[in-house]
């Protein structure tokens, strides 16, 4: 009922990683909300990036249905 998913990165380089996306209803449709918690901050611009391109991707997907 949420529409809501959450994850953890266990390891890596990472010393805490916590993501989420979540849709919530929108007077001009559905808003997508993506939020990451991350450290070392030092990963925040790579974790940026990759995000970017998924936002890119998730939009063409949804764009194109």
């Amino acid at each position: 009922a949420a529409r809501r998913v959450a994850w953890a990165i266990v390891g890596q380089q990472f010393h805490h990683y916590n993501g989420a996306a979540q849709l919530f209803e929108h007077a001009d449709g559905t808003r997508f909300v993506w939020t990451t918690d991350l450290l070392p901050d030092e990963l925040a611009p790579n974790v940026d990036m990759m995000m970017t391109a998924g936002l890119a991707a998730i939009k063409k997907t949804l764009e194109g249905a």
